[in-house]
């Protein structure tokens, strides 16, 4: 049977990674983050960049001893050999990273509507559009997936970049301390983690990464760096160029902050800059997602069919095909509203397991190829605080959200009990 191709390099993976945390979080969360936190929103990205690589860490040991490419599915039963668990966390993975694509497909579509001034009845056919396209890259190839992400991420660092530029002549007006209040800080933190979702993907793509034992535990460390920096210096000129309350009064808040400098064409600028972000969101989401189903397919889990690879492509054809599907299903929606926060929260949940999964690692007496640092005794301390940190997160979303979940899970475990009475 062929296997996905091992294509990828360091370089290659930690570009995907940082496009699929870049995404088009910074873009809108800025101006909410402005506003709870005022000039202090630098502090508040610093500290959800903290959070995030906890956990961040944890993959990177997690990934040292298993590179899969259904990661979090295969951590979980490699470690705590229990079918129905590790089945329901993956279904909590795919219907997430499904609803995300759904979700920012929609979000794309808005850009695309509100760029060229078309009818909004073309919200969804758009939206359509991009899921059947970008599915065909990641068909295509992990190569070819891999170029288009790394020309988006360049377009979308651009747009940071053009913001960072512009805002460092003005740098005097930024005030770092002004109004500086803890609790703020902190809850500004909460909301801006959901910035940094992304990260946890490399570890999909470790099946189609050479030497993936060194390459997916690096790319995980830099591309949480590499996004905190940008995230910090982006809100500094932005803040330079505008004040708090003006952006967090704003639906574009970035573009609000470049037209300071260069007018209001600076809309225009933004605007296709976001296209590009939305876009490869979608297709950091379509990829690792149909990787996920074909993991879960190589653990028995789901029907042999989804871990089958394409003889010419070297892609898990028929993953991606039920990827492309449940994403266009949900773009049908229109509007997901809350739904969307699913992912956030699912995104979540799953992390506790993994963290967890990182503890019950060195309890199993398993040496992995990356070492976490901080021990005490046979455990490091690290996936302690990602458990902390995660669970405290959990109290963000209200109970809409946690319904969405309860169902998403009372729903795999129905098709969990008809998959193995007719296995």
């Amino acid at each position: 049977m062929p296997k996905l191709k091992r294509a990828l390099g360091f370089l290659e993976i930690l570009i995907y990674g940082v496009g699929i945390i870049l995404g088009a979080g910074i873009y809108a969360l800025i101006g909410e983050g402005a506003r709870i936190a005022g000039n202090g929103i630098w502090l508040s990205f610093l500290i959800a960049a903290l959070a995030a690589s906890f956990t961040g860490l944890s993959y990177a040991e997690l990934s040292s001893v298993y590179p899969s490419a259904g990661a979090e599915v295969t951590y979980i039963q490699k470690i705590f050999k229990n079918r129905l668990f590790s089945f329901l966390q993956g279904i909590l993975i795919i219907l997430s990273e499904s609803i995300g694509a759904a979700a920012v497909s929609l979000a794309f579509s808005s850009y695309l509507i509100e760029f060229f001034s078309l009818p909004s009845f073309l919200l969804i056919p758009a939206s359509i559009s991009l899921i059947l396209f970008l599915s065909f890259v990641s068909f295509l190839g992990i190569k070819e997936s891999a170029r288009l992400n790394a020309l988006f991420t360049a377009i979308e660092i651009l747009g940071l970049l053009i913001v960072i530029f512009l805002g460092l002549p003005r740098i005097g007006n930024f005030r770092p301390f002004e109004r500086m209040e803890m609790p703020s800080i902190l809850a500004a933190a909460g909301l801006l983690f959901f910035a940094y979702l992304g990260f946890e993907e490399i570890a999909n793509l470790s099946e189609e990464a050479k030497k993936a034992k060194k390459i997916i535990p690096r790319a995980l460390i830099f591309s949480i760096a590499i996004t905190t920096m940008l995230y910090i210096l982006t809100s500094i000129a932005a803040l330079s160029l505008c004040s708090a309350e003006e952006l967090s009064a704003s639906k574009a808040p970035l573009a609000l902050a470049v037209s300071k400098a260069l007018g209001p064409s600076a809309f225009s600028i933004l605007a296709s800059i976001a296209l590009f972000s939305t876009s490869n969101t979608v297709l950091g989401l379509l990829v690792v997602c149909s990787r996920a189903l074909y993991g879960m397919g190589k653990l028995k889990l789901l029907p042999k069919k989804f871990s089958e690879v394409h003889k010419k492509t070297k892609t898990p054809w028929f993953s991606v095909l039920v990827t492309m599907i449940l994403s266009l299903l949900f773009t049908l929606r229109g509007d997901l509203g809350k739904v969307a926060m699913f992912t956030s929260a699912s995104s979540i949940m799953v992390f506790c397991v993994v963290n967890l999964s990182a503890i019950m690692l060195r309890l199993k007496g398993i040496r992995p190829g990356f070492k976490l640092p901080f021990n005490i005794g046979k455990i490091s301390i690290i996936p302690i605080l990602g458990l902390i940190v995660n669970v405290a997160m959990l109290f963000y979303f209200d109970l809409e959200v946690y319904t969405y979940v309860l169902l998403s899970v009372l729903g795999g475990f129905i098709l969990y009990q008809i998959l193995e009475r007719i296995r």
